[in-house]
């Protein structure tokens, strides 16, 4: 049972491991279409995580950018971002270079400026409370969270129309990313 759970988890991190192929190996180099190879072997009887041909431990950290010199410091070189990854500003509208929390392409070069080796795992979202102009738009399609009514709306995750939109923002992300 142990074992079912660490390979649960460990397919986990192969997934997001992977959505960081399109990424440069740092900040001043151009993006080289290298994909990263992450896979998962079996050695002695464990489940070995392994990128680019070397194993590696697994472990990563969640993190707000300001917090990344900490986790640097600690050896980490697998990040899974928690803030910046949501570029989708308004209907049709994208903006990745925007100033403030938000600003994904400089968040990632700035870890990647900071630990060149980094593998990152961009944590979109697009939900509450970044798409509020959605759901203000959007009056019949909104929900509220009950855990969490704070007078605001949020876009109802049972909304085709918002599935749809939501979905094309993701899909203009990973090109962008690619």
């Amino acid at each position: 049972m142990k074992t079912d759970f660490l390979t649960r988890m460990a397919s986990a991190l192969l997934f997001c491991a992977c959505s960081y192929c399109a990424f440069p190996q740092s900040a001043q180099e151009k993006a080289t279409g290298r994909t990263l190879v992450a896979e998962m072997e079996t050695i002695n009887g464990r489940t070995t995580l392994f990128i680019n041909g070397q194993p590696h431990d697994g472990i990563f950290c969640s993190t707000l950018a300001g917090n990344m010199q900490e986790f640097i410091e600690a050896g980490f070189d697998v990040f899974n971002i928690i803030d910046g990854g949501n570029p989708w500003v308004a209907d049709s509208l994208y903006d990745f270079k925007e100033t403030g929390e938000y600003n994904l392409d400089n968040i990632i070069d700035n870890f990647l400026h900071e630990k060149p080796d980094a593998k990152i795992i961009v944590r979109l979202t697009y939900g509450y409370p970044r798409n509020f102009w959605w759901a203000v738009e959007h009056v019949d399609q909104q929900a509220v969270p009950h855990w969490r009514n704070l007078g605001r709306k949020m876009p109802s995750y049972a909304s085709m129309k918002w599935r749809e939109e939501a979905g094309k923002a993701l899909e203009v992300t990973v090109r962008h990313l690619e």
